[in-house]
């Protein structure tokens, strides 16, 4: 092995750089509003904006649902997620769209009924001054995803979309009034997650056009998992379904979706998580002429089955209590103690150092180039001394301060081109600790 020494006088300020990192962070200021969707992966999310899902649409990819993967994920108290009203919607042509729709109504003045989900929707109810409410027994659609078992939507999102409400009539339009639309689906899995603001995934409401009474959206789905789950006082999850218009008919409620808590922490769900139906609502000129609300979805709390392995590399995340996870990065499946370390200027093997040539391991970069910040630089365009081939390690170091003193031979009469080659070295040093971490995506 040869060995380099490096004179480090009058720059012992500089030596905090050689070890500096930094990870890249996604933040949505406060007062910021950004539309998000599909599958999304990152070291930090910091929320303190507003988050909007894209609603549904069947031609147009990562719309409907949002799943981020992180290591740390804070919504602060001003950052809302939200996609409420941004799965199953309503087509005039045919009607409200998702498995637990109501169908289409037939006549004028007839109501539509909640859209359904975990929980079932309210049917719509048609009332005439001086006359007796009239139920129409179509009703909302069926229940789905219902069972209390892993939602299906962790691995298939799309499935966790409630339904959209059913349309109406009037006597004076027959054209189908929209109902509402459903709630889409929010998944956030981290091995830290703090929420103090909130996560919304609900049913909408529809508008009263022309006094119609269509019926309200079922509220969608929301997963968290995650090792060390806190709930700020402020915190709201929601998946409720949404109320029905009024008009000359009264339209269903939708129903409840789904919420599910997986964590590891004594997490209190109380007031903080809520699947409800949406709430019935009345006739004002009549009385005992009241909509059905729609029934409530599943509130679910469940162990969270050892350390989460966000990124599916096989190995836990650093971050979870107890020194159990060794993968220091388990937002990005290229980094983890299986895998070789690469000249990307990250620490891609995650044992605690960027860039090192480990003995029995593939090379950094090809014979005649070298490692520095993060890319190989061949030896002729001024980079350190090439990795000694014969054991696939780089040159030692000796970083030393005062004068060189190594006591090896002619090292005094190398000395100043030992520390002009010590100076660039810094340099370098200096800038790979001010890169922005590259990510792999």
């Amino acid at each position: 092995m040869r060995r380099f020494v490096v004179c480090l006088t009058l720059v012992a300020a500089a030596a905090p750089l050689l070890a500096a990192r930094t990870a890249w962070a996604e933040t949505i200021p406060a007062g910021s509003t950004v539309t998000l969707g599909g599958d999304r992966v990152d070291d930090v999310y910091d929320i303190a904006g507003t988050i909007l899902v894209p609603a549904y649409n069947p031609n147009v990819s990562n719309t409907g649902y949002l799943h981020l993967r992180a290591n740390t994920i804070t919504v602060q108290t001003t950052g809302v997620v939200s996609a409420t009203g941004a799965g199953f919607g309503f087509t005039v042509s045919s009607g409200g769209q998702g498995v637990g729709t109501t169908p289409a109504p037939a006549a004028a003045n007839e109501p539509g009924g909640g859209g359904s989900h975990t929980g079932l929707g309210g049917t719509g109810f048609q009332f005439l001054a001086g006359q007796p409410c009239i139920v129409f027994p179509a009703g909302p659609g069926v229940v789905y995803d219902a069972t209390a078992l892993a939602p299906a939507a962790l691995v298939a999102p799309l499935t966790g979309l409630g339904s959209a409400g059913g349309g109406s009539n009037t006597v004076n339009n027959p054209a189908v009034q929209p109902g509402g639309a459903g709630g889409g689906v929010i998944i956030l899995e981290a091995a830290v997650i703090v929420i103090d603001g909130q996560v919304r995934a609900e049913g909408r409401s529809p508008a009263p056009v022309l006094g119609t009474g269509a019926g309200g959206g079922a509220g969608g789905t929301i997963v968290i998992r995650s090792n060390g789950l806190t709930l700020g006082a402020a915190a709201t999850l929601s998946a409720r379904g949404a109320a029905g218009a009024i008009g000359n008919s009264l339209g269903g409620a939708g129903g409840g979706g789904r919420v599910l808590l997986q964590t590891q922490n004594d997490v209190t769900l109380l007031d903080k998580v809520d699947a409800s139906g949406g709430d019935p609502i009345g006739a004002p000129s009549q009385s005992g002429c009241t909509a059905t609300g729609g029934s409530a979805g599943l509130e679910e709390l469940d162990p969270l089955p050892g350390c989460l392995d966000a990124d599916g590399a096989s190995h836990g995340s650093s971050q979870c209590p107890g020194g159990v996870g060794d993968d220091c990065d388990d937002s990005d499946p290229a980094v983890s103690p299986d895998a070789d370390e690469v000249c990307n200027d990250v620490d891609d093997d995650c044992n605690g150092s960027t860039d090192d040539q480990q003995s029995g391991a593939p090379r950094l970069c090809a014979e005649g180039s070298v490692c520095q910040a993060g890319a190989c630089v061949p030896v002729g365009d001024g980079g350190p001394p090439p990795v000694d081939a014969a054991v696939g390690e780089a040159p030692e170091l000796a970083l030393r301060g005062g004068l060189c003193s190594s006591g090896l031979p002619g090292a005094d009469a190398a000395r100043s081109d030992l520390v002009a080659f010590g100076a660039l070295g810094l340099a370098m040093a200096g800038a790979t600790a001010l890169r922005r971490r590259r990510r792999r995506h």
